[in-house]
């Protein structure tokens, strides 16, 4: 993926933080021409707030601790004006939501079409971000985020300003998360799913519709229990691999029952494969 995503979220995740939060507006300066002093006085503010950014990457707001930049929670507006804290009401267990610094560093996972689409996916402890910046393979820009499946509203997040769209969530074993990415031009479904119980997927979702190089026509060992998949639990997207090494195995000996098909795949031990 591209390294100016790192570099615009940062600076956009910045203007965020600072916007809103000096003492002087742009109205106040627009009716009464500062003297030499306060342009004096003004630069030296400015120097010292270029200085004060916290860990997180955030610009500080005045303060002498700045809270981290958190994103909104899902269905909320795009972020305007001071920074949020880190989110207080996340369930137990769950751990803090990544820092910029962090997503910075953090090395990208498989989503299938995201390349294509212009988006970086990454992982931090059981944070999962997908965040799509600037054109598209057809040339369009990021719109808008919406979750239509899963995705607890405390823990679910959106970012979306300019040309920049990201979502982070939680992915752990159990999850299945599906969003609609918008550009300019056109919509992609991403699908996140880690079937309960199963060994936790290589790749880890899907931009349904996207072109991908991991596209395949031809059947695979395992396809069965995918389509198993798909009658018991709903899901809309599925791949053998998803579902652990011996999805093949178990298609073959337990074909004709869904359930038993399904129960191998997961390594019950009540249906060997």
């Amino acid at each position: 993926m591209r390294k100016v995503v790192l570099a615009m979220s940062a600076a956009l995740f910045t203007m965020v933080a600072i916007t809103g939060c000096g003492s002087k507006g742009s109205s106040s300066e627009s009716t009464s021409k500062p003297s030499s002093k306060d342009d004096d006085d003004k630069a030296s503010d400015k120097k010292k707030k270029k200085h004060s950014e916290d860990d997180n990457g955030m610009k500080a707001t005045g303060s002498s601790s700045a809270a981290p930049e958190a994103p909104l929670a899902s269905g909320s507006a795009p972020p305007v004006a001071a920074p949020v804290s880190q989110p207080t009401n996340l369930p137990t267990g769950r751990s803090a939501v990544p820092s910029v610094t962090e997503w910075a560093s953090a090395k990208e996972i498989t989503v299938k079409g995201s390349s294509a689409l212009g988006c970086e996916t990454k992982i931090i402890r059981e944070w999962f971000r997908v965040s799509c910046h600037g054109a598209n393979d057809t040339g369009g820009t990021p719109t808008a985020v919406k979750v239509t499946k899963g995705g607890d509203a405390a823990e679910t997040f959106v970012f979306v300003t300019g040309d920049i769209a990201s979502l982070v969530f939680p992915y752990v074993d159990g999850t299945s998360l599906e969003a609609v990415f918008s550009w300019t031009d056109k919509s992609h479904k991403l699908v996140a799913s880690w079937p309960h119980g199963s060994p936790e997927p290589e790749i880890k979702g899907v931009f349904e519709g996207a072109a991908s190089p991991l596209d395949r026509a031809s059947r695979e060992p395992g396809d069965g229990v995918c389509e198993c998949d798909y009658k018991q639990n709903g899901t809309t997207f599925c791949e053998p691999y998803m579902w652990g090494p011996n999805a093949g195995a178990c298609e073959t000996k337990y074909a004709g029952s869904c359930w038993k098909m399904l129960k191998c795949a997961v390594g019950d031990t009540s249906f060997p494969p």
